[in-house]
């Protein structure tokens, strides 16, 4: 037996055992290990008519595989899938794709626009609206001082007003700490 050759056994041991010979598939021959197990792509081979006995019509099925599972970072298909296209499909059907791949671009690039542009507005109201509880709060704390109230509970307003919830939390916090040590 050749070393481009496997040992396949077939058969049950009531019939007997048969041996039936195939070529070796090298996984570490192939740019194709990382995605199909050796039994696995002989299998396929079979399935698509290409005759396993001979290596040279292994390799060159190998060598297809590998060359149409090839990955591209780009989102136009190669220049020589196209060109199939054009060929065996439709005629202009290239022009197509590009097209539809470029219209598709720019529909993902309006969605993203709109989608950072609705984040800007969302972010000047809330700057607007933090503006105007500031000013409105200082302005009740400076009322509440004017008319002779308490200058604590306009200091108190005051800073969280300014200060907003997180602000609020420490100065609760820091009233009750100081409850807890009177008693």
């Amino acid at each position: 037996m050749s070393d481009n050759r496997r040992k396949q056994t077939t058969g049950s041991p009531a019939h007997g055992n048969s041996s039936q010979e195939a070529p070796v598939y090298k996984e570490e021959d192939s740019a194709l290990a990382d995605f199909l197990p050796a039994a696995t792509m002989l299998d396929v081979f079979e399935q698509l008519g290409v005759d396993t006995t001979d290596p040279k019509a292994v390799a060159t099925a190998q060598l297809v595989m590998a060359q149409t599972t090839s990955m591209s970072s780009s989102p136009y298909p190669s220049p020589a899938m196209l060109r199939d296209y054009d060929e065996h499909y439709r005629k202009d059907f290239s022009e197509r794709i590009i097209d539809r791949i470029d219209a598709q671009t720019i529909h993902r690039q309006c969605l993203e626009r709109l989608r950072v542009d609705r984040s800007e507005r969302r972010k000047d109201r809330a700057q607007w609206n933090a503006l105007i509880i500031s000013v409105g709060g200082l302005g009740i704390a400076g009322a509440i001082a004017l008319t002779g109230g308490s200058a604590w509970i306009a200091s108190i307003i005051a800073i969280v007003a300014v200060g907003g919830p997180n602000t609020a939390t420490v100065l609760a916090r820091w009233l009750d700490r100081g409850r807890d040590t009177a008693r």
